[in-house]
């Protein structure tokens, strides 16, 4: 079976102007239900703009040289491999990315 994409885009006043582009890389598992609703929430905490694709395909597992699932991937790098975050360090993960001159 082909991979399944499916986009989410979420609002926030903080970085319309230019979203986080975050790929969440996962199979169809409690995990990475889990994971994405963690990301959806804290990004709306942070009110952070974001465009989100969610992948399952094994493709893109291959070309980020995935070894675990769930991942996510912001910009194109993998900040996240085979792990729930804590919402704290997930908090932490968004805002460098975001303000990366702020600690």
């Amino acid at each position: 079976m082909p991979g399944r994409h499916r986009r989410a885009q979420v609002d926030g006043r903080t970085g319309a102007d230019r979203p986080l582009k975050i790929e969440l890389l996962s199979l169809d598992c409690a995990e990475c239900d889990a994971l994405e609703q963690q990301l959806l929430r804290v990004l709306r905490g942070l009110d952070l703009a974001a465009q989100i694709l969610k992948t399952g395909d094994s493709t893109a597992f291959a070309l980020y040289g995935l070894q675990h699932l769930p991942a996510v991937a912001i910009d194109g790098q993998v900040v996240l491999q085979g792990q729930l975050p804590s919402d704290a360090e997930l908090h932490n993960i968004l805002r460098s990315y975001h303000f990366p001159n702020h600690s």
